[in-house]
C-alpha cells in the first residue's frame, strides 16, 4: 500500500513542480525609450520599462522570460488564456479589462500629441483633435494591435470604425495601419506615406534627443481633448493568477511607482 502511494506521489510531483515554475512570458517589441533590443541576440538590454520590470520582479521568486512578439498576437494569447503571458507596457481599455488581469500602473507618459511633417500642406490649423479626425483629406497612421487608451480608442472607432483588436475590414480609407516601430512610423510621416500619427510627448522627445535632425522636419499639435499622460500597466492573461498579480502589485507599491514627474 505504501509503495503504491509513493508511486502515485512521484507520478504527480513533476507536474506540480512544472505548474509552479512555468515562466511568465513578457511579450515586448523594440520601442525606444521603453525597450531597447540587442539586434544580434534579439533580446532587450535596456529601456525604461525593461529596467522597471527587472526591479519589479527582483526577489519575487517569479520566473519570467522576455519574448519579442507583436502586440496583436500577444493580446490574442492573453484572450486565449492558455499560457502565462503579459504585455508589459499596456494601456487600459474596455476590452483588456474584460479579458485580462491588470497590474497597478508602473509608468506614466507625458501628454499624447499629434505629430506631422512640417512640409505637409494638407495639415491645417485645427482647434482640437476631433476636428482633425473629421478632415477626410488627411490620413492617420496607427500601429497594428496598439491601444491609445480609452479616450482615443473610442474616438478612432467613432470616426474611423477602427478597433485595435479587430481585423478592421470596414475601416475608413484615411486610417493607415503599420507594424513599424515608432522610428519606422516617424519615417513614414516624414516620407508623407501618411499625414499624422499619435505619440506620447516623452517618446518623441527621446527620439529627437537621439537624432536632432528630426526636429527640423516635424511639428506637433498639443490638443486639450487628448489624454494628459496615459498610465502603463502589465496586461496579463488570467492564467498568471490573482495571487501572483498581488505579489507584483505589492512590489509596485513598495517601489512607489509610477514615479510621476
Amino acid at each position: 500500500m505504501k509503495v503504491k502511494f509513493i508511486i502515485i506521489v512521484l507520478f504527480y510531483l513533476p507536474l506540480n513542480i512544472f505548474a509552479e515554475t512555468e515562466p511568465i512570458f513578457l511579450n515586448y517589441q523594440p520601442r525606444i525609450p521603453f525597450f531597447i533590443e540587442d539586434k544580434k541576440e534579439k533580446y532587450p538590454i535596456d529601456g525604461i520599462i525593461f529596467k522597471l520590470i527587472q526591479n519589479i520582479f527582483q526577489d519575487l521568486n517569479i520566473e519570467y522570460k522576455f519574448s519579442n512578439v507583436p502586440v496583436i498576437r500577444t493580446m490574442q494569447m492573453i484572450k486565449e488564456n492558455k499560457v502565462k503571458v503579459c504585455y508589459p507596457l499596456g494601456l487600459r481599455n474596455n476590452e483588456r479589462e474584460k479579458i485580462a488581469i491588470i497590474s497597478k500602473p508602473i509608468y506614466k507618459d507625458k501628454n499624447m500629441i499629434v505629430l506631422y511633417n512640417s512640409d505637409n500642406e494638407k495639415i491645417k490649423n485645427y482647434s482640437n483633435f476631433v476636428e482633425m479626425l473629421k478632415d477626410k483629406n488627411i490620413s492617420l497612421l496607427v500601429k497594428i494591435g496598439y491601444s491609445y487608451g480609452k479616450l482615443v480608442d473610442d474616438k478612432l472607432y467613432e470616426y474611423f470604425h477602427y478597433k485595435a483588436s479587430d481585423n478592421n475590414k470596414n475601416i475608413e480609407k484615411n486610417i493607415h495601419k503599420t507594424s513599424d516601430d515608432n522610428i519606422g512610423m516617424l519615417n513614414q510621416i516624414l516620407n508623407k506615406k501618411s499625414d499624422y500619427m499619435l505619440i506620447a510627448k516623452n517618446e518623441i522627445e527621446n527620439l529627437i534627443e537621439q537624432n536632432p535632425v528630426y526636429k527640423k522636419y516635424i511639428r506637433i499639435f498639443e490638443f486639450k481633448d487628448l489624454p494628459d499622460g496615459e498610465y502603463r500597466h502589465l496586461i496579463c492573461s488570467k492564467k498568471v493568477g490573482e495571487e501572483t498579480m498581488e505579489k507584483i502589485n505589492l512590489k509596485i507599491k513598495a517601489l512607489k511607482l509610477p514615479n510621476e514627474k
